[in-house]
């Protein structure tokens, strides 16, 4: 049944015969708001001490799901924009209720600007069920869900002052500290813990990695970065307009009134300040407006400046990106150079001329057949290409084992991976076009999840080349629809550099 508070909810696949090895999926941005009704179908129960859940067996895929799982207490009333709350002790449970977990909850309240980051998505737009099967038993995932947009990263001195800024970054810790409580109530070791995401998932992997300046203890030992959303984290200015505007909207004058909005109101109102903010010019085609911020506590700096610095955990990584991630992101009526500069100064309001001149020479108007491609060149290479890059000569600098790929399969832009990783649906169908290329994506990434190497279990028997580990000689793994091979890095140079020595004006 519906239910008008949200849940902070979790869902897992685990193979119907368990081992004890276990990877959250921070890959889907999103938030359950459904309340679990009692039990009334046959399938697994797993007791948690403070309650019970019964999931459903699936043949099809050879697994066993419990959706819904509530890792925390509902961010309502005095909550809202609060820290979450551990379900065990607020959750009201008694240890011999059995809750339903066979169904999919509904996602989260939506707000999205004219294109989709943090402010939209569901736990089941890309489920684990290929990924468990293809482990042949050695993997469980977990997939989170958690406050979006306005609801998760509203900032601003009154949030700061009487809550807490970056509450969906927190949201995601407290899944990952309850699967560290709980993950071995269904066969798993929190001690194998590979967190993983991609696009904002990838960005919120690397808030993971930052958070708290980047802690020596992280709830996981391993990360999967995919094609990571380095989104501008917007300064003070920006954060205290976007909570004027939300009051606005709202018709509240205090963040008490904002905390006592019916849901259904304050999505609407937060909605409203998508436009306020691009008419007003505080954000710019391809950005989100909402998302991570420097707090000065959760995120203490940019994540340029923390991987420049080492001040990041330090585990192994697998990272990679699409060959064509800026495209989505760019505004298709861009005909002119000059409307590339004007958009660009939109999105970064920070750049100087002597920035532009500088993109000028490294991105020269020559190499592109059309203003549009140059745009998204640039786009993809500042806020994901690069990322992928300086968070891999971070890590391999703190003597970590990594792995970088340059995806250029599938339709080649953001988000190609996906239906070679989590194109299975729950009745078994596979929408990957390319069946080789699926085993061996798979193979590599529960390799790493299971082994912390891609190359140490071929759970398929594919034939596929050694993936060479990222060094100071930069190789990574290219992926195109016919051929595997070992490429330099070619984002490592004078392009990401620039973006890197320039983080303070692009926020990333």
């Amino acid at each position: 049944m519906r239910f008008n508070s949200p849940l902070l909810a979790i869902s897992l696949v685990l193979p119907s015969q368990v081992s004890a090895l276990a990877i959250p999926g921070l890959a889907i941005p999103g938030l359950s708001d459904l309340l679990p009704a009692p039990a009334k179908r046959t399938g697994p129960v797993i007791d948690l001490g403070y309650v019970k859940y019964q999931g459903t067996q699936n043949t099809a895929v050879s697994t066993n799901t419990y959706y819904g799982i509530r890792y925390a207490a509902p961010p309502i009333g005095n909550n809202r924009w609060k820290a979450p709350l551990p379900i065990e002790q607020y959750g009201g449970y008694s240890p011999s209720t059995v809750m339903d977990a066979t169904t999919q909850g509904p996602g989260c309240f939506q707000s999205v600007p004219s294109w989709a980051g943090y402010t939209l998505g569901t736990g089941a737009a890309a489920p684990g069920y290929g990924l468990v099967r293809h482990s042949k038993g050695n993997l469980i995932f977990v997939s989170i869900q958690y406050r979006l947009h306005g609801f998760g990263f509203l900032s601003g001195s009154e949030i700061k002052k009487a809550g807490t800024a970056n509450a969906g970054l927190l949201d995601q810790r407290a899944a990952l500290d309850w699967v560290q409580r709980n993950i071995a109530k269904f066969g798993g070791d929190p001690k194998k813990v590979t967190v993983a995401g991609a696009s904002a998932g990838g960005g919120s992997v690397t808030a993971q990695m930052i958070m708290y300046g980047g802690v020596s203890n992280p709830p996981f030992r391993a990360a999967i970065a995919e094609y990571p959303w380095w989104q501008s984290y917007h300064n003070d200015t920006v954060l205290e307009a976007q909570y004027q505007q939300l009051l606005t909207t709202s018709k509240c004058s205090n963040l008490q009134c904002l905390r006592s909005l019916p849901e259904v109101d304050l999505a609407n109102a937060i909605q409203r300040t998508f436009n306020l903010g691009y008419v007003a010019g505080l954000y710019g085609y391809g950005d989100f407006y909402y998302g991570p911020s420097v707090d000065g506590t959760i995120i203490k700096e940019l994540p340029s400046s923390a991987a420049a610095s080492g001040r990041i955990t330090k585990v192994p990584l697998l990272t990679n990106r699409d060959e064509n991630e800026g495209i989505n992101f760019s505004n298709g009526s861009i005909t002119t150079t000059a409307e590339t500069t004007s958009d660009l100064q939109r999105v970064w309001p920070l750049a100087t001329p002597a920035f532009f001149n500088s993109l000028a020479s490294l991105y020269p108007v020559s190499s592109y057949s059309t203003s549009l491609l140059r745009r998204a060149a640039i786009f993809g290479d500042a806020l994901i290409d690069c990322a992928t890059t300086q968070l891999a000569t971070s890590l391999m600098k703190a003597g970590q084992p990594v792995w970088k790929m340059r995806f250029n399969a599938g339709n080649t832009v953001h988000g190609a991976t996906i239906p070679y990783l989590y194109g299975v649906s729950a009745n078994g169908a596979d929408s990957a076009n390319n069946q080789t290329l699926a085993n061996i994506m798979k193979d590599y990434f529960v390799s790493f999840a299971t082994q912390l190497d891609p190359n140490a279990v071929s759970y398929s028997g594919v034939s596929k080349p050694t993936w060479n580990k990222y060094s100071t000689k930069p190789q990574v793994m290219g992926v195109t629809n016919t051929l595997l091979a070992n490429i330099p890095d070619y984002d490592a140079g004078a392009k990401c550099n620039f973006f890197q020595q320039n983080g303070a004006i692009i926020r990333s």
